[in-house]
């Protein structure tokens, strides 16, 4: 692996506190370093919409409504497996819309939308048979970095923004909210460049979030 480990990051991040605010440093601890890192980190993840994954739902007949995992930040695709074995894509729907398909017929049938609903997910119609397949393919959190050793899971270059972002949360928590959003501001104007780059992009021109200051 290449680029910045944990340890070194908060390493780095450590130097940075006490240079800018030497007469606050001390209070500091290593566990609000450590934070700080993991935060950085996770608001850079999510802004680069970069963590993936998957997650399968066995539905129940009649029911619409189905908890995600947790770690699901955004529905990007969903698939549904019938007891059939046709495998067909749903398409998303907006709650409005999908509130409206139901007051227009509320039979059960095999589900050709969805709506992401807070942390569930809503299909529609709702399912006529139960033990069927509902994948779902999404943006999701990443895990915390714990080890020493543990390194980010996006490219190497992108390293030091997490600790921009983590200086960030060390400002505000210190009372210096201008450099915590001067420093955040500097990190969206350079993603903005990122996401036209096939690292960042991975397939998709909108995959980094729009910046909005």
């Amino acid at each position: 692996m290449v680029g910045l480990t944990f340890a070194e990051l908060q390493t780095n991040l450590d130097l940075m506190v006490d240079r800018i605010y030497p007469s606050q440093s001390r209070h500091i601890t290593p566990v609000l370093i450590a934070h700080w890192v993991n935060a950085g980190y996770h608001e850079l993840d999510r802004k680069l919409r970069w963590t993936r994954g998957n997650d399968s739902i066995t539905t129940t007949a009649e029911e619409a409504a189905y908890d995600l995992d947790e770690t699901v930040c955004e529905i990007l695709a969903v698939e549904y497996l019938d007891d059939g074995g046709t495998l067909s894509k749903l398409d998303d729907l907006g709650v409005e819309e999908y509130v409206e398909k139901r007051v227009d017929s509320d039979d059960y049938a095999t589900p050709t939308h969805y709506v992401h609903h807070g942390a569930q997910i809503l299909l529609y119609p709702a399912p006529d048979t139960s033990s069927e397949t509902v994948k779902v393919w999404a943006v999701v959190q990443a895990d915390d970095m714990d080890e020493a050793a543990d390194y980010p899971t996006f490219p190497a270059h992108l390293h030091e923004f997490i600790l921009d972002l983590a200086l960030a949360y060390a400002a505000r928590h210190l009372g210096d909210t201008r450099m915590a959003m001067a420093t955040r501001q500097n990190v969206w104007a350079a993603l903005e460049y990122e996401k036209k780059q096939p690292a960042a992009d991975r397939g998709s021109l909108s995959r980094v979030i729009p910046s909005k200051f």
